[in-house]
């Protein structure tokens, strides 16, 4: 299936990636979930917002089984029209595998806990990453923003220099994971009539 939203600036690609940032815990959950409700959920938005820039929003929520929920938005400028793609599939014993063993190098475990820039950005151009990783214990979240041209004072610019360092440590470790989202994406999958937004996960409940 595919939708079509009426949206205005594209700036609202990297903003429905970063509110689901911000409600998520910077670090590990203090309370143990009674068992493991998905395996990985991942978000990545490029934002141009160029006379003719391409602004792309993505979404990946994937069950430890292997089945997955995917969601594309892409809006062309000077058009206000962002049209989004919907996928429910599931992964191959190899593609699953593949993501576990992604997930388990200890060069993500080791990450810092994402922190988001200070908004909003003045820059015409940036992208951000996100990933939220179940492990037993709690939920990891990690992630990353980078972006071109700016200001000295403005954000994301501005950021403490200690905050752009893990974004560039976590940049690195997450070159990994990051592909296996672009290896996904790029396969031929058939459209899903599943709800939009289905990547959003309850990171404080416990419900299995």
């Amino acid at each position: 299936m595919t939708m079509v939203y009426y949206k205005k600036p594209a700036l609202v690609l990297a903003l429905a990636l970063l509110s689901l940032i911000r409600s998520t815990p910077a670090i590990y959950a203090q309370s143990k979930p009674e068992s493991i409700r998905f395996l990985v959920a991942i978000g990545e938005a490029t934002t141009d917002l160029s006379s003719l820039g391409t602004s792309r929003h993505t979404c990946i929520l994937v069950m430890p089984n292997g089945r997955f929920h995917l969601e594309s938005r892409v809006q062309h400028l000077p058009s206000s029209v962002a049209k989004a793609k919907i996928f429910d599939y599931s992964l191959d014993s190899q593609q699953l595998q593949r993501l576990r063993d992604i997930l388990d190098d200890e060069k993500i475990r080791q990450l810092a806990a994402y922190q988001s820039p200070p908004m909003p950005m003045a820059v015409a151009w940036s992208r951000g990453f996100n990933a939220n990783i179940e492990r037993g214990t709690g939920i990891q979240n990690v992630g990353y923003w980078t972006w071109r041209g700016g200001t000295p004072t403005a954000s994301p610019n501005s950021a403490p220099e200690s905050v752009k360092k893990t974004w560039q440590e976590s940049e690195i470790a997450l070159g990994p994971l990051i592909d296996w989202l672009h290896g996904i994406e790029s396969l031929q999958l058939p459209p899903s009539d599943a709800a939009f937004n289905s990547c959003n996960v309850d990171l404080n409940s416990n419900a299995r």
